[in-house]
């Protein structure tokens, strides 16, 4: 009989790209496998995975964020208790203390750490700025106390598994590589007469929104900037649609699946212009390795080991992201360098499927679980 895996998240949607198409859906051929998830939209099961939402719709639920944190992971936690499960898996550092609580039961629990909390901490605009250098600190220790108690930790860039092997002995690279095969027929140039720049995923300053915008502008009348994902904020909305560069941006809003392969397969390059604050430094996004599986060559910053990155798999180019008219030369000269740009289209689609593959990722995430075992 297949052991009982349970993922628990309070904060993330039950398809999303990491906790569920990746790692439950990979998981579920080894393993029985649940998801708690808590997004009002009840149970069900997809394909192997049963599905239990904690959201109560005939009570009162939070709507503050300071109520949120205190309600979600008791509404998690109960509902995790009824699957007893041989092995708890949770995605959300608001999930720490219910965790803890459930290694105390002699379960197996397994912190599965997204970002580096302590420095995106420093970027959070709903706290105060004179409160976030405290918190972040006053985090890491959390961090440094509790990951000693949990049979294993999850991380999701190689410079994390340094630290966090500090905090546990168990650390594992569980990167977000793409899952998706590579799409042979899309590799190269789309059937444009000027360079379409496709960017998927969340919109914020820090994540390059703005500077995706200000190039948007620079190049109206030479190239195309496409956008999918949502707005971190209304705010952030609100400012993106007052840019000059917003007229010159087609935006798909949120999208599935479907459409963002779609959109991959119209465009002719990936685009990141992260800017250099909090984690963004790394490299290991999960954009990068869906635009590498797609075969588009990736606009990607010069800065941390974005640069390192493409010196080993020479899968794009690294710009200044604050230089928007050097970017724009440099994309206009590799669109017309036809033969660079289809090896920097192929470097990636092959690295993608001979050396950054997702199944590599899944033999660690079960060599965590069977640790000591």
């Amino acid at each position: 009989m297949n052991k009982k895996v349970c993922h628990i998240t309070s904060l993330h949607q039950r398809n999303d790209s990491r906790v569920f198409q990746k790692e439950c859906l990979s998981l579920s051929k080894h393993y029985d496998v649940s998801l708690v998830v808590y997004d009002g939209k009840g149970n069900e099961k997809i394909e192997d995975v049963n599905i239990f939402d904690a959201y109560d719709e005939s009570k009162d639920e939070a709507t503050s964020r300071i109520k949120g944190l205190l309600v979600r992971p008791f509404k998690v936690l109960k509902v995790a208790k009824k699957i007893n499960a041989d092995i708890y898996h949770f995605h959300d550092p608001e999930l720490i203390f219910i965790s803890l609580y459930l290694r105390m039961r002699g379960k197996k629990v397994f912190y599965d750490i997204h970002e580096n909390l302590p420095l995106q901490i420093m970027n959070k605009d709903w706290l105060p700025p004179v409160l976030r250098k405290p918190i972040s600190i006053l985090f890491t220790f959390l961090e440094y106390v509790c990951c000693r108690f949990f049979s294993g930790t999850f991380v999701p860039q190689p410079s994390m598994v340094t630290k966090y092997l500090k905090y546990n002995v168990n650390t594992n690279l569980v990167a977000n590589f793409s899952n998706w095969p590579v799409n042979r027929s899309g590799i190269g140039k789309g059937d444009n007469s000027r360079p379409v720049l496709f960017h998927g995923g969340s919109l914020s300053a820090e994540r390059g929104l703005f500077n995706m915008l200000d190039l948007a502008y620079l190049g109206k009348d030479s190239i195309e900037l496409h956008l999918a994902g949502g707005f971190k904020s209304e705010s952030v909305r609100e400012k993106a649609l007052q840019h000059p560069g917003w007229k010159y941006t087609k935006y798909f809003g949120v999208i599935d699946s479907n459409k963002v392969r779609e959109c991959y397969q119209n465009s002719d390059f990936g685009i990141i212009l992260y800017n250099n604050v909090g984690q963004y430094y790394l490299s290991y996004a999960i954009k990068l390795f869906e635009y590498m599986a797609n075969g588009k060559p990736t606009i990607m910053p010069n800065f941390g080991e974005w640069v390192s990155f493409n010196e080993q798999y020479q899968a794009g180019i690294n710009v200044n992201v604050l230089e928007p008219k050097s970017i724009l030369n440099e994309i206009l000269s590799l669109f017309s360098d036809t033969p660079r740009y289809n090896v920097l289209a192929m470097n990636g689609a092959e690295a993608i499927e001979n050396k950054l593959t997702w199944d590599s990722q899944v033999k660690n995430l079960i060599k965590g679980y069977n640790f000591n075992d």
